[in-house]
């Protein structure tokens, strides 16, 4: 577990995909950081019950993204990549089992939110 109870998992260079088999139930220590993550690994947050109600909320859209602000509630845990730096919106939420759901705006994009 690291900061804050979010538990990170590692993921192939540029991916969004996790090394190895079982990452659902791994839990890094602090200590574990520098052997886990090296190189040009990528760094991924096991959402929900495992970081205790972590959820995000990806604005792909930009349209998404334009009204968030007026639609969400205030976060400070914001973060995206460099094309979209604020696509992503974390929440600390209850109950911490929640599931995810897509909604498509169009054909090519997707939109989630946890339902209850």
């Amino acid at each position: 577990m690291i900061y804050a109870s979010f538990n990170t998992v590692v993921e192939w260079p540029r991916s969004k995909k996790p090394i190895g088999e079982g990452w659902q139930d791994q839990r890094l220590e602090l200590a574990d950081l520098p052997r886990e993550f090296f190189g040009d690994r990528n760094i991924g947050l096991l959402l929900g019950g495992p970081s205790g109600g972590l959820a995000d909320v990806d604005l792909d859209c930009n349209e998404a993204l334009a009204l968030a602000p007026a639609f969400l509630p205030t976060t400070a845990a914001i973060f995206g990549r460099r094309s979209k730096p604020h696509s992503h919106w974390l929440y600390q939420v209850t109950p911490t089992d929640f599931r995810t759901t897509q909604f498509r705006a169009r054909p090519s994009e997707k939109v989630t939110r946890p339902t209850c």
